[in-house]
């Protein structure tokens, strides 16, 4: 090990001034969002500087995260706020009268107790002593638990993609329902994509339609804030070079 006596003088040749540094215990993901604070889109979307009303009564009952489960309460509530998932599990009366001696494990139990969380308002009352009059919402930790079992991500508290968590739930909801007689609430999303293939010899034309559940848009290139992404960019490596230098 080599040490430098003159370390400060040779960083500050490189711009670097240990001298004004403070000593931080934030991990890089900590930093990452306090920098990612800094722009504009992202006070937009927090709504700063406004004075919300916190709102109570049904349909307004939040999802706490459990970790990393942003993924799955936003899948969620979107679901609950479609009248097909609303009309097939709530009210859950029917459903909890014929649940099984085993309810964590039975799937369509644990979505209409969810939906009952979500809907009826009960765990969404104005508290009389919080000065903050902020509703702590519910926890969806037997639901997070039966749905990503078995399943080498959704079993974990990583972060996981919306998309993946939404088609893995298709799946699971149609499973479900092969002995119900009515057809399930996920046939609202469903629609047909039909493929024409041409070969180029014969100029013959084959059609293929499949069923999807997501539609999928391109993006254009052209409506890419390229300064915020450059500023974004900066920040990211001002970010690095602090986090080497902690």
């Amino acid at each position: 090990m080599v040490e430098d006596p003159n370390l400060a003088k040779h960083l500050a040749h490189f711009g670097i001034n240990i001298t004004n540094m403070e000593k931080t215990d934030k991990s890089m993901v900590e930093l990452e969002i306090a920098y990612n604070q800094r722009f504009d889109e992202w006070s937009i979307i927090q709504e700063e500087g406004s004075k919300l009303t916190p709102l109570f009564g049904p349909g307004f009952t939040g999802l706490a995260n459990l970790g990393n489960s942003c993924y799955l309460n936003s899948v969620m509530q979107v679901i609950f706020s479609i009248p097909d998932f609303q009309q097939r599990y709530y009210p859950p009366n029917n459903i909890f009268e014929s649940s099984p001696s085993d309810p964590p494990s039975d799937f369509t139990t644990q979505m209409a107790k969810l939906g009952y969380g979500l809907l009826s308002g009960k765990y969404s009352e104005m508290p009389e002593n919080d000065e903050t009059k902020e509703q702590k919402g519910i926890k969806p930790t037997m639901f997070k638990n039966l749905i990503g079992k078995g399943h080498h991500e959704f079993s974990t508290k990583r972060q996981q993609d919306v998309q993946e968590f939404f088609l893995h739930l298709v799946n699971i909801i149609e499973r479900n329902n092969r002995t119900n007689a009515t057809p399930p609430a996920t046939d609202c999303f469903k629609f047909q994509v039909e493929d024409r293939i041409q070969c180029v010899q014969s100029n013959k034309v084959k059609y293929n339609t499949r069923t999807e559940y997501l539609l999928s848009l391109p993006v254009s290139q052209d409506i890419t804030n390229l300064e915020a992404f450059m500023a974004f960019e900066a920040m990211k490596k001002e970010m690095e070079l602090k986090g080497q230098k902690m």
